[in-house]
Order: C-alpha cells, then structure tokens, then sequence
C-alpha cells in the first residue's frame, strides 16, 4: 500500500515513506526536524530548519543535540512534535492516508464514471495474462521464460531521483516458469545469474550489493526475495537503491488471474469469498494451467493407466 500526508500549514502533499528527519532537542523541546533533501545535502538541510525554529544564529549550532541517525516518518509515533518539509509550525502532518497510485482516465466519447480505466503501473500482469497464448501458440516446454519491455505509468506524488520516481517509465521484465519442484533452485539460479551480468558490465566492488529480504519483508506470495542495490550518487552516505528485484512468486499470478484474488492471510494461499461463500473478486475462469504431457507418458508407461497432471 502507499500512503500519502498533507500539510495543513502549506497545503503540500508527501509521500508517507519518502519523508525523512531526525530528532533534534534545543531549549528544552525535543522536535523531530524533516526534509525533502537529499544525497549530502539532507543534514545541512536539518540542521538550518533547526536553527531557524530554534531561533538560534549559525554560531549557536553547537546548542543543537542531534539524537540517532536518520528515521523515515512511518517509523516516528510522536507525530506531534513534528515539523513538515515545508512547515514553519509542529503538528501540520495529517494522518497517512492511502492513495491511488495507478493514473485514472476515461474510455469513450461521455467520459462517465462508468467509463473508467487506469493506466498500467507495471508491465508484468501482460505476462501472466497471455500465458496461454504463449503456451498455444510456441509450443514451449518447461522450463520456459517470457521477456518483455513497455511503459509503465505511476501517479507518482513527489517524482525524484532522476528516473526511480517518474510518472512515465520504460520497464524491462522477466518471468520464468518452471516445475514447482525446482522452483527454489531456479530462483537462486537467477538471483546469481542477475547479480553477475551486473558485475560483468563493471558495477563491481563495495557500491553494488545484493540484499536478500528477511522473512518479515517478504510479501504474502513470496518464499524468497532479493535485490540488487546500488550506492547512487543521490542517496545519502551508506544507502543503496534497487537496481533490480528478482522474486519467486510461485503460481500466485496465475491462479489470481484464474481463479480471484487470493486472500493473503491463508496459508496456503485460498481464493478470498464474499459473505455468500462464492469468489469476492472473480477470475477470468480461464485455464493457466500447464499440462505435463512428457510427465504423463512416463507415468503412463510406470503405472500403466492414463492419469496426468497440470502446473
């Protein structure tokens, strides 16, 4: 989900989890001093808004105790004594609130609500939708992948860092499938295989790493996540931003796009129902499955009868 905040003083809009700042306490008041700078320029920026809350000259600078490093704003509870990128007063942030991050537009010559359509924000679903075609029309076998390239469109609220938050974006994916039961060596294959074309075109040594998510961070239909992050130039000292995700997703995509949206809280994951036990948000009905027939030969001549199996 993104979250969003406006101030109340200058009528400015924030992206909830690009706000930074860091606590700062002068004349007695502790006050949690935030910025929109960034790269070096992010603690000259905190440090002059302090001063001029604080009413203190450039001479005084050493009245201000800084406390810790840098925090985002979701991880500050005292909102309260919170003083926005812009706002000359505390308490001006509202509440986060959630917000549309596809771009919305009409379909048709009324323009009515009925009407509506939103812009991609990502390229990948077109993948999942037309992987029967693939199958159909290629005749592949597993294990397979699909790549394409396209634009993408996100309603960004504050676009920065040159081309990581743009509103228009050219987006390059891959999606590999391949038999469950050799899903997490194929993932570990591309995560490598991902981190060494990167290496091979120079970006090596202490700039590029390769960041493994914990257990906590890995989204509902993921069992292994990994990111190659670079140190950019306009990231502040020791941070690094993703280059590149590389995720075993599972058949979470294709049984969303077949069956309904899959509840996140079930294990193993089940299609959401509404009150009356039937699909909330309906699939397509279409058949994504993938029929083994090399598996099924090999069990017909093991078993002897005619059974087989789809992934």
């Amino acid at each position: 989900h993104d979250f969003m905040v406006d101030c109340r003083e200058t009528k400015r809009r924030y992206r909830h989890d690009q706000v930074r700042g860091r606590w700062v306490t002068a004349k007695g008041q502790r006050v949690f001093i935030t910025t929109m700078a960034q790269g070096d320029g992010e603690q000259a920026d905190v440090v002059a808004r302090a001063l001029k809350y604080f009413r203190l000259r450039n001479k005084d600078a050493e009245q201000l105790e800084w406390e810790g490093d840098f925090l985002l704003l979701p991880d500050v509870e005292d909102t309260a004594n919170v003083l926005g990128p812009d706002a000359k007063t505390l308490g001006t942030l509202t509440e986060p609130r959630e917000f549309n991050l596809m771009f919305k537009t009409t379909v048709g010559a009324l323009g009515t609500e009925d009407d509506a359509a939103f812009l991609r924000p990502e390229t990948a679903q077109g993948i999942f939708v037309n992987f029967k075609n693939v199958l159909d029309s290629t005749r592949v076998k597993l294990p397979f992948g699909i790549a394409q390239t396209g634009k993408s469109f996100r309603n960004e609220i504050t676009p920065r860092n040159f081309t990581f938050r743009s509103r228009e974006f050219e987006q390059m994916e891959i999606e590999f499938f391949c038999h469950p039961d050799a899903s997490h060596q194929w993932y570990q294959y591309w995560r490598d295989r991902r981190m060494q074309w990167y290496v091979d075109l120079g970006l090596s040594g202490d700039r590029l790493i390769m960041r493994e998510h914990h257990a906590d961070e890995l989204s509902h239909y993921s069992t292994g996540t990994a990111d190659i992050e670079y140190a950019f130039p306009f990231l502040p000292p020791g941070e690094y931003g993703e280059l590149e995700g590389i995720a075993h997703r599972g058949d979470f995509d294709l049984r969303s796009h077949m069956e309904g949206k899959l509840d996140e809280n079930t294990r193993p994951l089940a299609v959401q129902l509404g009150p009356d036990g039937k699909p909330k948000w309906r699939g397509s009905g279409k058949d994504l499955t993938y029929f083994d027939d090399e598996k099924w030969e090999s069990e017909k001549e093991q078993h002897g009868f005619n059974s087989f199996k789809k992934y």
